[in-house]
């Protein structure tokens, strides 16, 4: 799967939101957090300001607590900091992605910086196809242990 730059498609008054509608919503809302685009950037796959966010971590890592965090637009911008704190070697890998059609999730396996591994569970609203929940599931204790040494491919 190659992620360079997707449009945001919303839902007009003679669409329909479908499930391509939000794989599309779910792949450009990724990338654009992955890349530190914070919410200025991920803001139109989300269904608003308050939509929840949950992380399995230990909060091994120095800086602010992801545990804290509660809201996907909190998470956007704590990706913002991440990106700036590691530079090039801010790169995600996709090693696979899914859409459950029956419960409007998209996930997403990917691996950062080539060496911490990670899932994105993503809830869409089916009626407007954008995101009301989003969890991630990170061993942030083996990245804190294994840092990245050199940049890795971005996208494949």
């Amino acid at each position: 799967m190659r992620i360079i730059s997707l449009l945001f498609v919303g839902v007009g008054a003679s669409q329909v939101c479908d499930v391509s509608l939000m794989e599309l919503n779910a792949a450009a809302f990724f990338a654009a957090c992955e890349t530190g685009k914070g919410w200025n950037g991920t803001s139109a796959y989300v269904s608003s300001e308050k939509s929840t966010f949950n992380a399995q971590v230990t909060d091994s890592l120095p800086g602010p607590k992801l545990s804290q965090v509660t809201t996907v637009k909190g998470y956007a911008e704590w990706m913002v900091g991440v990106v700036k704190e590691f530079g090039p070697k801010a790169t995600f890998t996709i090693k696979a992605s899914a859409f459950d059609e029956a419960r409007h999730t998209a996930l997403f396996y990917a691996v950062f910086a080539g060496v911490s591994d990670y899932v994105y569970s993503l809830a869409f609203d089916a009626k407007t196809c954008k995101i009301t929940d989003m969890h991630k599931i990170w061993n942030d204790g083996f990245a804190s242990k294994h840092p990245p040494k050199q940049s890795h491919i971005q996208e494949e």
